[in-house]
This record gives C-alpha cells, sequence and structure tokens, in this order.
C-alpha cells in the first residue's frame, strides 16, 4: 500500500505555532489546484478549540455542517460532527489541550494509507517564559482560559510565584496534573513521544517548515514566508536571565528543569 504522509504539528503555545500554521495554510492553498476551495477548519470540543485542519472537501454538497466564519476560507465544526471521511487532509494542527487524546479523537478515523508525519518546535525555556507572561497579560490572549490571570504581577514576581509554569510539554502529553511532581519516569516515557517525531528549533522555523513541506509532498516552499502573520508577542520585558537575582535564578532554573533537559536533548 502507498501511503500518503500528512504533516501533524503540535502546537506549543509561545513556540512560533501561530507561524508554522499560517505559512502552511498559505503554501500549501498556493499550490493547490482548487486554492479558493482550500479551507482553514477549525475543530472545537466542549467548546474549545483542540485541532486545525487544512483540507478540502470532497463533496460540496455535505459541508453545511461545517460552518462558514468570516472568510473563504475559515471554517469551524464541533468534533461530535466531523467526518474525516468528508474531506481531503493536507495538515493537521493539534492544540495544546489535545495532545493526549488525537490518537482516539483523529488518528483512529484517518484513511488507512495515511501516515501521521508528526512534528513540533521547542523554543529556549527563558525566552518561551518572557513571551508567554507578556502574551496572557496582552489582549492577544483574550480567547485563552489564563488571559490576564497574572496582570498584576510584575515579571520577576511571576518568576518567583506559583504560577510560573515548567514541565508543560510533560505534563500535557502525559496528562500529569500541575500538582504531581515531574520525575524522571516521566521525562523517560516523554522522551519516547518524541523519539518518533520531528523535533525543531524556534530558532531555526523557516527552514524546518521547508523540510516538513518538502518530506511530506516533495515541494519547495519558495514564498515569502516574511508576509505571513505570526502573532508575535508585543511589548516582552527586556530583562536578561543573568541580570536576575540568585535566588530569582535559582527558582526558575528549579520550576524549567525538565523543560531545560528536553531542549538541550533534542535541539541545542
Amino acid at each position: 500500500m502507498k501511503y500518503i504522509r500528512v504533516p501533524v504539528f503540535f502546537h506549543i503555545p509561545k513556540n512560533a505555532g501561530t507561524y508554522v500554521y499560517n505559512v502552511s495554510f498559505q503554501f500549501l492553498r498556493l499550490n493547490s489546484f482548487d486554492p479558493l476551495g482550500i479551507w482553514n477548519l477549525e475543530i472545537t470540543k466542549n467548546d474549545r478549540l483542540s485541532y486545525r485542519l487544512i483540507c478540502k472537501p470532497k463533496d460540496k454538497s455535505r459541508d453545511e455542517k461545517y460552518r462558514k466564519i468570516n472568510n473563504a476560507h475559515l471554517r469551524r465544526v464541533d468534533i461530535e460532527d466531523l467526518d474525516l471521511e468528508d474531506l481531503e487532509i493536507y495538515f493537521l494542527e493539534v492544540c495544546d489541550v489535545s495532545f493526549n487524546s488525537c490518537a482516539e479523537d483523529i488518528y483512529k478515523f484517518l484513511p488507512v494509507n495515511v501516515k501521521p508525519y508528526e512534528f513540533l518546535f521547542l523554543r529556549e525555556p527563558y525566552e518561551r517564559i518572557l513571551s508567554l507572561f507578556s502574551y496572557i497579560k496582552s489582549e492577544q490572549s483574550k480567547h485563552e482560559v489564563t488571559h490576564k490571570s497574572i496582570e498584576n504581577k510584575s515579571f520577576i514576581n511571576y518568576l518567583n510565584s506559583p504560577q510560573l509554569e515548567g514541565s508543560w510539554l510533560i505534563r500535557n502529553f502525559l496528562k500529569i496534573p500541575n500538582e504531581v511532581p515531574i520525575t524522571e519516569d516521566h521525562f523517560k516515557k516523554t522522551c519516547k513521544i518524541l523519539d518518533d517525531m520531528i523535533v525543531c528549533d524556534t530558532k531555526y522555523v523557516d527552514a524546518s517548515i521547508k523540510k516538513v513541506l518538502k518530506d511530506c509532498y516533495n515541494l519547495d516552499a519558495t514564498f515569502d514566508f516574511g508576509k505571513v502573520f505570526a502573532n508575535k508577542t508585543k511589548e516582552k520585558p527586556d530583562i536578561p536571565f543573568d541580570s536576575l537575582d540568585h535566588e530569582t535564578r535559582d527558582r526558575f532554573m528549579l520550576q524549567t528543569y525538565w523543560d531545560y533537559k528536553l531542549y538541550k536533548k533534542y535541539v541545542h
């Protein structure tokens, strides 16, 4: 049987995820025989955005349940109404709430000749936290459940608070609550998952996207990447890590110990 490789992107918040998806959408749309027919399909589960598909309907008569939102390409459907038999699938984004459930929600319904090509991006943990802090405080995050949850904290106070995020990827892959300490066993289980993926560094995002699209579609991405919306966080604190006091640095490194261990193992 000849397999079709479909990119499956695991979107870690503030790791260039919006940019990766938008570049992929524009590239696949422009390289389609039917560019006006390509959809950006948002899939909701329990009223939360859980997946996004770059796809095309196989039968126009069945697309009424895929609600048109605000332009020719954007559609939305609840996962209970999703039927992958309706669609030609070119790209799947797994949102953060679905890292632990995509096999049950999506993979088991894929055609037998479709093989997921899984990839994600990792970012230097301190750089990610700088961006995450500003994002949560801004209007850009108004659709997030964490929106303005740290509104009254300074960056230094945030680094020293229980809200400082740590071990994000491990917790989301393995569905481990924040109150449960991460162990070496958790780390090893996460590594087994990542060993079967393409793990990229956000420092080389354009080259990595080109590789994914080349591997899956044997097409070269040659359009202007600079014109694609990247959802970059505005007004990030300009606070070098070395300028932090020793206590804050130690606390941060303790909280992000497993994040750094994954980053150093796979991309650094």
